[in-house]
């Protein structure tokens, strides 16, 4: 899955959008991105199954 960010929040948040589409997006703590990123930047992103939790 690729997302690309839309802008960052004051309360500490950072919006992703689906890329390219940018239908509905989603919230990540701003924590979790390097520090150097800005919006527009593209990441790749999978998501993992973790049977043991």
């Amino acid at each position: 899955m690729r997302v690309q960010i839309d802008r960052f929040e004051d309360n500490g948040w950072a919006v992703l959008l689906p890329y390219p589409d940018g239908r509905r997006g989603f919230d990540v703590p701003r924590e979790l991105l390097p520090e150097e990123v800005s919006a527009g930047d593209v990441f790749d992103v999978r998501f993992e199954y973790d049977r043991d939790e």
